[in-house]
């Protein structure tokens, strides 16, 4: 079985303004949880539009193989997918180093695009939204 939950309309919106689509830029942030290297998961923060910044496709996505399958797809067939087998009746995986397990992205349209110079309003969107995403947690 393969999974994506990320696979939503907010990851074309990140992937087009990674690749320079759109006649207007929006700033984006995304925020959410992930496996890095643990086995538990953790938060994390980018900012879309660094240059630096970079998501694929196939981020996010999880392949459970069935343990009675007669031909089984190759973990080379997906490379970068979260892997899991069933293994003397205990789910293991082979997880990639960054493996986001949800996510929410923040779009904001600025009435004058930011400039890439323009790390004043950056931050301050960024800490604005940071305060946020550690109130959320604390309810949660």
């Amino acid at each position: 079985m393969i999974a994506n939950p990320g696979g939503t309309i907010a990851k074309f919106n990140r992937i087009a303004l990674q690749a320079g689509f759109g006649e207007t830029k929006p700033f984006i942030i995304r925020r959410g949880f992930c496996f890095k290297d643990s086995d538990e998961p953790e938060p994390f923060a980018y900012t879309v539009n660094d240059s630096d910044y970079l998501e694929t496709w196939v981020e996010g996505l999880s392949v459970f193989h069935n343990p009675k399958a007669v031909i089984s797809l190759p973990v080379e067939y997906l490379p970068g997918a979260a892997h899991y087998f069933m293994i003397e009746n205990e789910i293991v995986g082979n997880v990639p180093p960054f493996h986001p397990i949800g996510s929410t992205s923040f779009v904001l349209h600025t009435v004058n695009e930011l400039e890439n110079n323009d790390k004043k309003a950056e931050e301050f969107i960024s800490e604005k939204l940071s305060v946020k995403f550690r109130e959320d947690k604390q309810e949660g």
